[in-house]
């Protein structure tokens, strides 16, 4: 593979980011802590990189969305590759909520979610636009799935229902820890995510019929 100069230099500069931001927002780095944190000296890095702070946050996020996106892609893949027709609601919601506990056992992968979460709530409008412009197609994709699993519900409620059913499982998962000291019959992480199955696929279950 050809070498692309400066990679290693940019890859360090986004890992490192990740839990900072996580823990600080990205106004509370500067690039000072950065480049101490990831062992730069060129003060320029970021800046030659990335152009600033917040372009640094964009491709931190675009990278750990991909790697959620991907992981939806490829169970969803696999189920529909059986005959079910309409894909079963319970299927559609292991695609949505897996991919992100098995981020959540994985090295350092509480750090990416819990970034995640922040940029989704503390980073305004241009977080948000980044985090849409990466899911648009697999979310386009679930909505769709979720209707034909529910048709009675009508499409409206399929969008806004998967819309809150990866916005819960990201928070959720990213605040695992919380368990150990809420007053829960089960500090089991195994029985925690079946829970959350059953709630999620349970809130897109669930409809009042709205008039308006």
């Amino acid at each position: 593979m050809e070498h692309v100069p400066g990679t290693a230099t940019k890859d360090r500069l986004i890992a490192t980011a990740i839990p900072l931001f996580a823990r600080h927002g990205v106004e509370g780095v500067s690039v000072r802590m950065l480049n101490k944190e990831a062992g730069v000296s060129s003060q320029n890095a970021v800046y030659q990189h990335f152009g600033d702070m917040w372009g640094l946050m964009e491709a931190a996020l675009t990278l750990t969305l991909s790697e959620i996106r991907e992981g939806v892609e490829g169970l969803l893949d696999g189920a529909e590759s059986s005959d079910a027709d309409p894909l079963p609601l319970s299927e559609v919601v292991q695609a949505i909520v897996r991919p992100i506990t098995r981020i959540a056992v994985s090295k350092s992968g509480m750090e990416r979610l819990q970034f995640i979460a922040r940029m989704i709530g503390g980073s305004g409008p241009r977080g948000k636009e980044v985090v849409a412009r990466e899911w648009r197609s697999v979310a386009l994709r679930v909505n769709e799935l979720v209707y034909r699993a529910l048709p009675e519900n009508g499409r409206e409620a399929a969008g806004v229902k998967t819309l809150f059913a990866f916005n819960t499982a990201i928070n959720v998962v990213a605040d695992m820890g919380l368990e150990a000291y809420w007053p829960l019959e089960t500090k089991s992480i195994k029985r925690i995510d079946h829970y959350l199955l059953d709630y999620i696929e349970g809130g897109i279950r669930f409809t009042s019929n709205p008039k308006t």
